[in-house]
């Protein structure tokens, strides 16, 4: 859950195989627009799934 837009837009750039080529000022108008609703109360609640893949040789 994401309470502000800075911590997403910081979650994407450490990430960046959750939106290949993010970047801020790309998404500048629907960062502002869902920083506000932030600011209204409204975090966004973002879920994904997550596993661990491990190979070993034989």
């Amino acid at each position: 859950m994401f309470h502000d837009a800075g911590a997403l837009v910081l979650f994407l750039r450490v990430l960046p195989w959750q939106v290949p080529g993010f970047d801020a000022d790309a998404y500048g108008d629907r960062l502002r627009a869902l920083h506000e609703e932030m600011e209204r109360g409204r975090p966004l609640l973002a879920t994904a799934r997550r596993f661990a893949l491990v190979a070993h040789r034989r």
